[in-house]
């Protein structure tokens, strides 16, 4: 394969999985938190999450497959790899401790109304910050 045409089908590959995971199924995870199973919607969104997970494993196996097979039959990942790993898994752990660490600190970030009243009786919490 030519060494140009590589990054491209990745880039295509990772880009497809993060639309179809991520983009179209929009709030599957809102219906399945508050238990709307009756909506037509759910299992269109759930076969687009699945084939968005599956192309993206398939993209991380050929990003990740050796150029040349190693004697002890192992596969080490690219660099890329590994701080696309780094990133996925930072990415939802500051999605989640930015918004609760401004809300304990009783900044009303993202909350409207009746619910920001509440905002100030998490600052003296200590079950909220542990």
């Amino acid at each position: 394969m030519r060494p140009h045409l590589r990054p491209a089908l990745l880039t295509a590959g990772f880009a497809g999985a993060a639309a179809l995971a991520l983009v179209a199924p929009g709030n599957l995870v809102m219906r399945l938190a508050f238990g709307k199973l009756d909506d037509p919607a759910l299992g269109r969104q759930l076969l687009l999450t699945v084939l968005g997970l599956l192309l993206a494993l398939a993209t991380v196996r050929y990003g990740t497959r050796p150029r040349e097979p190693r004697p002890d039959g192992t596969v080490r990942p690219s660099p890329w790899a590994r701080a696309a790993t780094w990133g996925a898994a930072g990415v939802p752990v500051l999605g989640f401790s930015v918004p609760h660490l401004l809300w304990g600190l009783g900044v009303p970030f993202g909350v409207a109304g009746p619910s920001a009243a509440g905002l100030a009786d998490l600052s003296g919490s200590p079950v909220y910050w542990g």
